[in-house]
């Protein structure tokens, strides 16, 4: 039964590949109105590459913006467009420098948006065309090999120089240097553990059915359940300042100390299997869809990135989309079948 509709949708993905592709055009076109919409940043086009760094008064900043009813619309609908987008990233697969220029264009206009990118979301980008390139045997397997050797090299550097970029130092690019940088990088990853009675205090002021509740509710935007940014929440608790105060940055508390947030201690691992059952049944569907399996992909390499930062967004992120999803693909069914009603009865 389960493959009958795993079928149904590859074949709506076969017959509408114009539509598909359309939206993942208007999933484009939505990450250049944030360039204009609720302020004019076009000119991060074309200085955005020389520019970027750590902004003290972003979150401030962000928080304004995220009070905007419009642009709040404008990101759910983002969000739900995005297996749209690899959609069209697969359908041009013929067309291979066409595809990775959309695939390079999407990315670098999120860039653009903000002037600020994270290491790991870096990655996964790269990570994603990467695949891309040796799946549709853009170039010989030998050739990719020999590439992804120079392309690690070229990862650990970004991940050395990016939070000296990011906070305008200069950084001598020299051994010492860089094997310093990337202990320093695995101390303070370890570190994320030691605030996990941070995590514990914390527990006491969250309500698990309150977040289911968050979380169901969360595609519909008539329904507003206020539950807190976990991710913020610890924060706040460890720079004693909220999102949006001068200064302000993002601590992780990492998917185990997320975990014993919302359900303590004792019982964290809950979380954590609720979670791995979600995303094995996530798999088992998707990779049965040929057109979302660089979606699939993505959302693979964002699970991973998850464990260091936080499950809640991963969640919201995927949910919504999928939601979206579900409601299009429904309205898609339900046309042929009522005009197939219609001729029988004729």
């Amino acid at each position: 039964k389960n493959n009958k509709y795993i079928n149904k949708i590859n074949k709506t993905l076969e017959n509408n590949q114009k539509l598909f592709n359309f939206m993942g055009i208007i999933a484009i076109f939505i990450q250049f109105i944030f360039l204009i919409y609720p302020e004019n940043k076009l000119i991060n086009l074309f200085y955005g590459i020389f520019n970027y760094g750590y902004d003290p008064n972003f979150s401030m900043k962000n928080k304004m913006i995220r009070e905007n009813t419009v642009y709040n619309m404008l990101t759910i609908i983002k969000t739900a467009l995005l297996p749209y987008f690899f959609i069209l990233i697969y359908n041009l697969r013929q067309k291979p420098i066409k595809a990775i220029s959309i695939y390079i264009l999407y990315y670098y206009l999120d860039y653009a948006k903000s002037l600020y990118m994270g290491r790991s979301t870096l990655m996964t980008i790269l990570l994603v065309l990467w695949v891309f390139i040796y799946i549709e045997k853009i170039i010989s397997k030998k050739t990719w090999i020999i590439l992804s050797i120079g392309i690690c090299f070229f990862l650990i550097i970004i991940i050395v120089i990016i939070p000296q970029i990011r906070l305008h130092n200069t950084f001598d690019l020299n051994y010492k240097n860089i094997m310093s940088s990337i202990n320093n990088i695995i101390q303070e990853e370890a570190n994320t553990q030691k605030h996990l009675k941070v995590c514990e205090e914390i527990s006491k002021e969250i309500s698990y059915p309150k977040m289911i509740m968050a979380t169901i509710t969360a595609p519909l935007p008539f329904i507003d359940i206020d539950f807190p940014v976990l991710a913020y929440k610890f924060t706040e608790k460890l720079l004693g300042i909220s999102y949006g105060d001068a200064g302000y940055y993002i601590m992780l508390p990492c998917a185990f100390g997320e975990s014993i947030m919302v359900l303590g201690k004792y019982s964290s691992w809950i979380y954590m299997l609720v979670f791995s059952i979600l995303m094995c049944f996530v798999y088992r569907n998707l990779k049965k869809i040929p057109y979302l399996k660089y979606w699939l992909l993505y959302i693979l390499l964002e699970y991973v990135k998850c464990f260091r930062g936080s499950i809640q967004s991963f969640i919201l992120n995927i949910w919504n989309t999928i939601f979206a999803s579900c409601i299009f693909f429904l309205i898609l069914y339900c046309l042929p079948t009522k005009k197939k009603d219609e001729q029988k009865e004729k």
